[in-house]
């Protein structure tokens, strides 16, 4: 987006928290709007919690109707937006986790300065002085000072602050290095006064003054910062200070800022190394990532040792590389590079002790003049490098114990890259680590066109977008792929994705001939380099068909202890192989994944692979029997048939734990039917499924649910297990049931009534008849649906299933409405409701609850109804149902229609959409009908 084109919108964070638009602030009214409006900017096109608004909006007490407030502040920024950006290019999105604000970042205060800070860096003094004077100009006095969030001053302002420094602090070295020392002389002192221990600033005073012709004052200035620290800290100014110091004291400063370094003669051994090797061609994004390594580079207190890791091919040597190149100008006295050789395959990792004599000759020492002994060398290479604004890039690093002695004492700057975390260096040294993950789309886009030509996104960038997919956003294996495109111009970007589309093929596809460079290659040397219990993790992760592990299912499947799995978990996380992409959840990348199922069919021994796949199945039936009995009342004795005797399993212990796991799991769970299936794994195909009905409740992923239950019906089918297609029958019932398909909900329904009465399962009867009641009347067979919930409660009753019967009473409570007989109706929702309450089931509870709000809102009793759905409404919130919960609130807002309360119906039904859009279900475009009612 150019910079005309951007909407007329500006969101600014640096100072008072304000939305401008054309150029006037917009009153934000509440505190709590400016506090969301400011979480939003900050962290723009990202997902903000609903749990962290939350914290942030009321600490540590949010109120019972946290949610709504937050809606209505959602609510009235949307309106906003859409009225200030008609085109929509600004807009504050839904995700099921929390809200995301989608603009462009320079439309955020923060944002603008940090991309004005980056691009100073290796300008010429003029521009540098442009960008950082309009950078510094952004911050309009304290930072977030209206936001009464405590949490958000806490964690956030302190960061702003220190960038705001930085700035000012690169703005006035601008100025210097331009030989305005007098000009900035006032500022400084000011500046100096307001951050009495500021390094930096107090070194800038000092060069100042001294050019200024003030070499008395420059010299008091360091003396009262000396003195300062001393007494208030107890230490002494840097090395850089106080070599500054000296120089002013002795005169050798030149002042003239002109002055230039002396050029030493052709035959003098170099003092100033510059030893980078070129950038890579074609470097694309990762602009936020270099600024994470500037804005270290610039705080003059900050750590001095920044590690980039990652997977292998994910362009941990690129960035740094291409970032140290930009950056060369801020290291006067020279760059140091070495390759370690962490991960060749043909070679072990370099020796320090071979480092360190690399680096002395290059610093000015003789060959001969290195010393033999480590000790002497380290020693030596430590006292050379001290005080020197310097830059040591150590490229490739295999470890920790590695990179240790190569590590300057002071003044320089150190960047590592790895494959693994290096989590030593973070310990003992006060690294910071940067993990490094693929390029977004529209980086890897760009970095397809960049190599291959733009013809190919210029004709068909859908296609390229599917090959940057699968490639899974990788660097190394998009530059093969568009390398592939580049050297043969008649071929068609569908071609190669049709090819790469093979799983089986794909990583063969990324090898390049007649070169070692492939994505395989460079897995299998991080792979190699694993300790074997490691890597018989790693191949076993290639028999998992889902997205992530826990340790529970892993030592299951490895048969190890939970301790030893999640070590070896996190082990394969500290070499890049594996992602935690939460706590005990781990996960892994598109490319590593088909590489892990590479090494699980072809490296590991059948027997081996037999155990694993028993142990997925048996730890997935254990661990789903168990939530689905703490989700609700179970009627079946469906016990799952085990192959080994222990399953390690999470705990587990109420309903809301049961729903996470069913939350974290069901991608997983759906997987693992297929799998089942095509391993002919007929038992567990059925079973699975069976256990994952109830989870349908709380959540509708209707399309997975009709897949895995077709599974589970054609394998109870070729087992003969009739009960097994009374249950499997009973489930597609109801889930077409809820999706609005009544004719092929009694298909169903009918098909399992049969078998259940041929095999006399009296419970699956009853059931069965209370489910066929709405759907029998909603397709006009009124007497059959009265009869079948009458049959349903009479059987419910004589055979004592509790489960069944105040769902028998709640569906003859809706005939009775149908009929016009509210108050027998009611009559039926209490005797239910109290049967609900009685085994503190919300989700029913929450049905029921609506009902009799329902019956109360016929009548014109609406202080009751409201109360009633508002009763719902937490019910369903408590028992985590969102279909239900989407349902109240529809409702809630029809009633407070009804009492003259458009604004609250507004903010009921605004959230009653986020769930319907999230759920998919028929209800959504009736509910859009009602808000664009009420204007």
């Amino acid at each position: 987006m150019n910079q005309e084109t951007l909407p007329p919108l500006e969101f600014r964070v640096l100072g008072p928290v304000e939305l401008v638009v054309g150029g006037t602030p917009l009153a934000m009214g509440r505190a709590g709007a400016r506090c969301l409006l400011a979480l939003l900017a900050l962290e723009v096109n990202q997902v903000v919690g609903h749990d962290r608004i939350q914290a942030t909006l009321w600490e540590d007490e949010p109120p019972p109707t946290a949610r709504t407030v937050v809606h209505g502040h959602v609510s009235r920024l949307r309106r906003v937006l859409t009225e200030a950006d008609p085109g929509g290019s600004v807009t504050l999105i839904t995700h099921a986790s929390g809200y995301l604000l989608r603009a462009d970042p320079r439309l955020v205060d923060l944002h603008r300065a940090r991309a004005l800070l980056s691009a100073a860096r290796g300008e010429p003094a003029a521009r540098r002085r442009e960008l950082l004077s309009e950078a510094v100009k952004l911050w309009r006095g304290p930072v977030l000072s209206d936001v009464p969030s405590s949490q958000v001053l806490r964690d956030v302002a302190p960061e702003l602050e220190e960038l705001r420094l930085v700035a000012v602090e690169e703005w006035i070295q601008a100025e210097l290095d331009l030989g305005r020392h007098g000009e900035v002389v006032v500022e400084l002192q000011r500046l100096v006064a307001e951050q009495p221990f500021r390094e930096r600033l107090v070194g800038q005073l000092v060069l100042a003054l001294y050019r200024s012709g003030r070499r008395a004052d420059a010299l008091g200035a360091y003396q009262s910062f000396r003195v300062r620290l001393v007494d208030e800290l107890g230490i002494d100014p840097g090395p850089t200070l106080q070599e500054l110091h000296r120089q002013v004291l002795t005169d050798e400063l030149a002042p003239d800022p002109a002055a230039q370094r002396p050029v030493s003669p052709p035959s003098a051994l170099p003092s100033v190394p510059v030893q980078l090797p070129p950038a890579p061609a074609g470097f694309t994004g990762r602009n936020a990532e270099l600024a994470w390594l500037n804005r270290l580079v610039g705080m003059a207190d900050g750590p001095r040792i920044a590690v980039l890791a990652g997977t292998a091919g994910v362009g941990k040597s690129a960035l740094a590389l291409t970032w140290a190149q930009r950056a060369a100008a801020e290291f006067p006295d020279g760059q140091l590079y070495a390759s370690l050789r962490g991960f060749d395959p043909e070679h072990a990792p370099v020796d320090p002790a071979e480092v360190l004599r690399h680096f002395l000759v290059a610093l000015g020492v003789r060959p001969e003049s290195v010393p033999a002994e480590f000790d002497e060398r380290l020693a030596l290479y430590r006292s050379t490098i001290a005080g020197r604004r310097m830059l040591v890039l150590l490229d490739d690093a295999h470890d920790s114990d590695q990179v240790r002695p190569l590590l300057p004492t002071s003044g320089a700057f150190t960047v590592v890259t790895s494959r693994r975390r290096l989590d030593g260096l973070v310990v003992t040294n006060g690294a910071r680590v940067l993990p490094l993950d693929t390029l977004s789309m529209a980086d890897t886009v760009q970095l397809i066109n960049r190599v291959a030509g733009e013809r190919h996104s210029e004709h068909d960038l859908a296609q390229v977008r599917r090959l940057a997919e699968l490639c899974g956003n990788l660097p190394l294996a998009l530059r093969i792929a568009a390398a592939r495109l580049a050297v043969n111009p008649e071929r068609e970007v569908g071609d190669l994705v049709e090819e790469l589309a093979d799983e089986h093929e794909r990583l063969a596809a990324l090898d390049v001939e007649e070169t070692d460079t492939s994505v395989r290659g460079a897995f299998d040397l991080s792979y190699r380099d694993l300790p074997p219990p490691h890597a018989s993790v790693f191949r076993l992760l290639g028999g998992h068909p889902g997205r992530d592990v826990s340790p529970y299912l892993m030592a299951t499947m490895a048969e190890v202890g939970v301790a030893q799995a999640r070590r070896s978990l996190r082990a394969l996380a500290a070499a890049h192989l594996v992602i935690e992409h939460e706590v005990d959840r781990f996960s892994m990348h598109d490319l590593m994944r088909l590489y892990a199922r590479a090494l699980f069919r072809n490296e590991t021994e059948e027997k081996e692979r037999d155990s694993a796949l028993r142990g997925l199945l048996d730890y997935y039936l254990v661990v789903a029997d168990r939530a689905r009995r703490l989700m609700r009342p179970i009627l079946d004795d469906l016990r799952p048939g085990l192959t080994r005797p222990h399953v390690r399993q999470p705990t587990l212990n109420d309903r809301q734990q049961a729903l996470a796991f069913f939350d974290a799991e069901w991608a997983n769970l759906t997987s693992v039917v297929v799998l089942a299936e095509e391993s002919g794994q007929h038992e567990a195909a059925w079973q699975l499924p069976t256990m994952l009905n109830p989870y349908l409740d709380a959540r509708f992923p209707w399309e997975d649910a009709v897949k895995v239950n077709l599974i589970g019906l054609e394998a109870a089918r070729l087992l003969g297990n009739r009960w097994g297609e009374v249950r499997i029958h009973t489930a597609l019932g109801m889930i077409h049931g809820r999706r609005g398909l009544p004719e092929l909900s009694l298909h169903h329904d009918s098909t399992a009534y049969r078998i259940a009465e041929e095999i006399g399962d009296l419970a699956s009867l009853a059931l069965l008849s209370s489910n066929m009641t709405q759907y029998l009347y909603e397709t006009g067979r009124k007497d059959e649906a009265v009869e079948s919930c009458r049959r349903a409660i009479e059987l419910s009753r004589r055979i004592g299933n509790f489960f069944v019967l105040p769902i028998a009473l709640t569906n003859m409570a809706e005939i009775a409405i149908r009929h016009r007989d509210h108050e027998q109706a009611l009559v039926h929702l209490r005797e239910a409701l109290d049967i609900y309450r009685d085994s503190n089931n919300n989700d029913r509870m929450a049905i029921v609850l609506g009902g009799m709000g329902d019956v109360s809102r016929d009548l014109g009793r609406l202080d009751e109804a409201e109360r009633y759905y508002r009763d719902a409404v937490a019910a369903a919130e408590a028992a985590g149902s969102k279909p239900q919960e989407a349902r109240m609130l529809m409702e809630f807002g029809e009633v407070l229609v009804s009492r003259g309360d458009p604004s609250g119906a507004r903010v009921v039904w605004q959230r009653s959409l986020e769930l319907y859009e999230v759920l998919r279900l028929p209800e959504l475009e009736v509910l859009r009908d009602r808000l664009a009612q009420l204007g």
